[in-house]
């Protein structure tokens, strides 16, 4: 019976092309590389869902916190609102959450800091 052996100079693995120990560097290897890849891919989900980090810098320089008062256009049949931003998208979009807890869909240039927000029943 002629035992192969593995690059390394080790018996292979029955059934195997490598021994134990290169096996197991391998799969540590292939592992990592996994996981690498699903954080960057939860990285982009993010990015794109709820944390765009572009809309964030912008916002982040135009206020200070994050309540806010959304701005009707002058031709709007809404009315101006208070409300806390929840999220960040792409293409300077927010997600606003008002005072009776709805959600709104805004873009950042409508956004002015409320700088004398009350207590409007939303914790920071």
């Amino acid at each position: 019976m002629t035992v192969d052996i593995c690059a390394c100079g080790a018996p292979r693995r029955p059934g195997g092309s490598d021994c134990r120990e290169c096996h197991r560097k391998t799969v540590k290897r292939y592992r990592e590389r996994q996981a690498r890849h699903r954080q960057v891919q939860d990285q982009l989900i993010e990015n794109l869902t709820v944390n765009n980090r572009d809309t964030r810098e912008k916002f982040e320089a135009r206020c200070k916190t994050r309540f806010v008062v959304v701005l009707a256009g002058p031709g709007e049949e809404v009315d101006d609102f208070a409300g806390m931003v929840a999220s960040f998208h792409p293409m300077g979009m927010l997600t606003v959450v008002d005072t009776d807890g709805r959600s709104h869909s805004v873009p950042l240039h409508k956004v002015k800091e409320d700088i004398g927000r009350k207590n409007y029943g939303i914790s920071q």
